[in-house]
């Protein structure tokens, strides 16, 4: 009966594999070990005591099954699930569907094969995103040294003790890993939705089709608003650090007399306006876009002006264009500003 506690795992498996080597002429020897407060040994190690000469079994639930029910049960009380959790979530019943179109009798031969090919494909791509999706929880829920099922001696799990540290960095290896097999899925699911689409949505489709073919729109767009929701901050991100250095390099020629002063702020122009250029070419492909103009609520293929894009054009262009103008010439600059000034401040 034993081990009390998990870190003399690692003790008692010495002392067992040292004894078995001293008493390899007693044939049949085996162990079995029973603990009922270890709740962190990885019971396929301590197994391999000797030449597979033990078991082990503990009389209470190890610590990370003990975590995912605590995950659930935090789910269960209103926790909210990321946009990764959701999308599983829909490609699983995506999959259920299919399986459910190929059963179904009033299913036309040429979909029912199109299925039985692809699902296999599915089930993978679905299996492996799942897989991806709870190593990422576990280990973002449980100790990294419990995430590897590995022992250690007592004083190192001391450190651990006080709370649990999720492995964040191979957790979000994880779920790029479950992402990339979501995109697969969402590549496969592309061609049959341009058919459907193309079809016209046609009125003798049966039931069981339609479902899948409105759960397939809807995992895609869960997708595509999920990756713009991560592209668009980071771009903004990225325009924001760009406009900071381009206005500090101008403001770091104007004030400090490097030499020559007139190629310099010439190099600043270029790479400005160069700048100004790109940023408006983006925020107008951005707004004529079809998907994002669908988001939005906007015509596709076409600039709309709203308080946004104002706003945007202002940051990006308007004020770029004044920092240079300042800098060029700050004796008219000056002026301006003060004779706007004193409009505003005229009753």
């Amino acid at each position: 009966m034993g081990p009390a506690f998990s870190g003399s795992a690692v003790s008692l498996r010495f002392v067992l594999d040292n004894w078995l080597e001293s008493r390899r002429n007693i044939a049949n020897l085996r162990f079995q070990i029973v603990s009922g407060t270890a709740t962190a040994i990885n019971a396929s190690w301590l197994s391999h005591v000797g030449h597979d000469q033990a078991t082990f079994q503990a009389t209470v639930p190890p610590d990370d099954e003990t975590l995912q029910e605590v995950a659930c049960y935090i789910q269960q009380l209103g926790y909210p699930r990321t946009a990764l959790e959701s999308s599983v979530e829909q490609a699983g019943r995506l999959l259920r569907t299919a399986r459910t179109v190929i059963q179904a009798a009033d299913t036309e031969p040429g979909l029912r094969e199109f299925f039985q090919q692809s699902i296999p494909e599915w089930k993978a791509q679905v299996q492996a995103a799942e897989a991806q999706l709870y190593k990422a929880l576990k280990l973002q829920w449980t100790d990294p040294v419990q995430a590897e099922g590995n022992s250690v001696p007592e004083p190192i799990r001391k450190k651990h003790a006080s709370r649990l540290k999720g492995d964040w960095r191979r957790s979000l290896g994880c779920r790029c890993r479950a992402h990339h097999a979501l995109f697969q899925l969402m590549q496969s699911l592309i061609k049959p939705l341009e058919q459907h689409w193309l079809s016209g949505h046609s009125d003798d489709a049966t039931p069981g089709a339609t479902t899948f073919f409105e759960q397939a729109e809807e995992f895609v767009v869960s997708r595509v608003v999920n990756f713009l929701a991560v592209v668009f901050p980071c771009l903004q991100n990225l325009g924001y650090f760009v406009l900071v250095g381009l206005l500090l390099m101008l403001l770091a020629v104007t004030t400090y007399p490097f030499q020559p002063r007139n190629e310099f702020l010439f190099f600043n122009w270029v790479v400005i306006l160069s700048f100004i250029g790109t940023a408006a070419w983006i925020f107008m492909q951005m707004d004529r876009d079809t998907v994002l103009s669908l988001l939005n609520g906007t015509k596709p293929g076409e600039v709309n002006f709203s308080r946004e894009l104002a706003l945007r054009g202002f940051l990006y262009i308007g004020a770029p264009v004044l920092a240079l103008l300042g800098a060029q010439f700050p004796d008219s600059l000056g002026k301006i500003i003060s004779v706007f000034t004193s409009t505003q401040g005229t009753p």
